[in-house]
This record gives structure tokens, sequence and C-alpha cells, in this order.
């Protein structure tokens, strides 16, 4: 059943002569239980199957702070209202190769408004040209941002 976590508020104050007030509650949750509950009351509320849902929205950014070794990447991710992880994809050719953040966790956004993604790129080769991407995933699919180039400093 769905009751915990779903009130809104607690009852305190009852008397035959006083209205009761309410006061909010303070919940702490794992992203994990937020999902399953936000998910769950989408299910309840009659909420559009997957394949009604729009791709996220990926636009890849700049660079800054390119070192010999390292580079800052700046991209913008619009969740066009469904839960959405974001990352870039990094390598020296079109096909990439490398994912930062790598691995687990990627970042995650959600609403329907834009919002900035940066992540550092470590482990990079100086002097050398790279490509990269921001790619955004959601229910409603995966959009890559556009191919863009930086050069790391040389030696």
């Amino acid at each position: 059943m769905l009751s915990v976590g779903m009130r809104l508020g607690v009852l305190i104050g009852t008397s035959s002569v006083q209205a009761p007030r309410w006061r909010p509650m303070l919940w702490v949750a794992t992203a994990a239980t937020v999902l399953f509950i936000l998910g769950a009351s989408a299910r309840l509320a009659g909420s559009a199957a997957a394949e009604d849902l729009l791709s996220p929205y990926a636009r890849t950014g700049f660079v800054y702070a390119i070192g010999k070794r390292d580079a800052v990447l700046i991209g913008f991710v619009n969740p066009r209202g469904a839960y959405t992880s974001a990352r870039f994809q990094v390598g020296t050719t079109k096909s990439y190769g490398r994912s930062y953040p790598p691995g687990e966790p990627e970042r995650f956004y959600s609403g329907y408004h834009p919002a900035e993604v940066e992540e550092g790129a470590v482990g990079l080769q100086p002097g050398t040209t790279y490509h990269f991407r921001l790619v955004a995933t959601s229910e409603g699919g995966t959009t890559y941002g556009k191919d863009k180039t930086f050069r790391t400093r040389p030696r």
C-alpha cells in the first residue's frame, strides 16, 4: 500500500474547541524510495505510457579549464518531465570510448526546465584532440548532443 510517505502532514492540537492544525513532515529518503513513490503515484493517477513520454533534450555546451590531462565539460539537459540521467562521452574519435562520470552514478535531473551539466574529464593525454558530446537518457528515450572537439594543452 502507498500510504507510507504519501501524507502531507501530521494532525496535531485537536480538541473540541480548536480546529486541527497541519504541520509539514520532514522526509529523508533515498533516491530509490523517491522514484518508487513517484512512479507508484503516477501509475495510480493514470500516467502516460513510456512510449508517450518525450525524449529529453541534450545540448553539448563547451569546455573550459583545459589542462594537459584534464578539462571541464559543460552541457545542458531538459528532462521534459521524465526522470533523466546525463553523461558525457569523450574520445579521440567519434566512437568516443569513455564516459564521464565513469560508471555509476550518473547525474540525474527531473522537471521541465533546462539544467546545466558540468563534469571533469581526467586521465587525458597532453596535446591531443578529443571529441565529446552530452547524452541524456530517460524512459522517453536517449538523445545525443552534437559532437564537439577540444585539444588538451601540450606537454
